[in-house]
């Protein structure tokens, strides 16, 4: 019963979190660090390692995310602290660069889960893939970096099937509507972009 409630608090403050963001809203950081602080708890209770750890990191950034956003908004002297695209090489390079680190980990994780490739490999996999990504793309917000949301659409649509598989159902749900969440802080920050240049 317990569990279940962090679960749920966990993602009304999550869903709130989503809201501000993409309303480039300060107060998020605030609702990130309470979701994270709860889904680390249901995370452990699941034997999620890497979305534990995940969410540990998540609480850091929260921290972090919150100092980045109150700094001056002037892109000409740090862009970082306005709403800004990246070029193509960045993404290609970062891609690549997610990738290889989890291939890393999976490969280190592949005889502890089995040789034969079942629920469980899946599970693994998309733990840690989800995981690296979700680092990635959440520095990616910190910094205001525009393409974020089109990470952000990869690794909800991904945690979909590893809460489903998890058995984590309204997990999985909330990132149903992360994923739509996305595609609408998307066309908010694509807004804020057109109206700034």
């Amino acid at each position: 019963m317990l569990f279940n409630l962090l679960e749920v608090g966990a993602v009304i403050c999550a869903l709130a979190y989503m809201v501000l963001v993409a309303r480039e809203h300060i107060a998020c950081w605030a609702f990130a660090f309470v979701s994270t602080a709860l889904f680390t708890i249901v995370f452990f209770e699941a034997a999620l390692s890497f979305s534990m750890l995940l969410n540990l990191y998540y609480m850091v950034m929260t921290g972090y995310g919150y100092w980045q956003w109150r700094q001056p908004t002037d892109k000409v002297v740090n862009p970082s602290t306005s709403i800004h695209t990246r070029h193509p090489t960045f993404h290609l390079t970062l891609i690549s660069m997610g990738l290889l680190i989890s291939a890393v980990l999976i490969a280190g994780t592949v005889e502890t889960i089995g040789d034969t490739f079942n629920q469980a490999m899946l599970i693994g996999i998309l733990d840690i893939v989800v995981s690296v990504f979700s680092v990635m793309a959440t520095v990616m917000v910190a910094h205001k970096v525009y393409e974020n949301w089109f990470y952000w659409m990869a690794i909800n649509a991904s945690a979909v099937v590893l809460y489903s598989l998890s058995g984590l159902y309204m997990s999985a749900g909330l990132f149903v509507i992360y994923f739509v969440f996305s595609l609408y802080g998307w066309r908010e920050w694509r807004g804020l972009i057109t109206q700034r240049t």
